[in-house]
């Protein structure tokens, strides 16, 4: 559970929009399934802040593919991450 008492842990909380914590009509969802996305979201906030306290990351390089079709700007960057798919 994020330490809501720790001002990082505040910050998780509020960040976490419905918006960004589920991805489905929300009209259609229930209170169930929303309560579950934003705790599900407040996890990952969690392990995210744990691991980059341990680990020192690598910068994240995303390139700007606005525009493209879908499965052209996927292809796109599993070609520059040195992606492949699995069969």
């Amino acid at each position: 559970m994020i330490d809501e008492s720790s001002p990082s842990g505040r910050r998780a909380r509020e960040a976490i929009s419905l918006d960004q914590g589920f991805f489905r009509a929300r009209r259609r969802a229930t209170a169930a399934q929303l309560t579950a996305a934003r705790a599900a979201a407040s996890i990952g906030i969690e392990l995210y802040e744990w691991v980059v306290a341990r680990f020192r990351l690598p910068d994240v390089v995303v390139p700007d593919l606005d525009g493209q079709q879908s499965a052209t700007a996927a292809a796109t960057l599993r070609a520059m991450w040195a992606l492949r798919l699995s069969a």
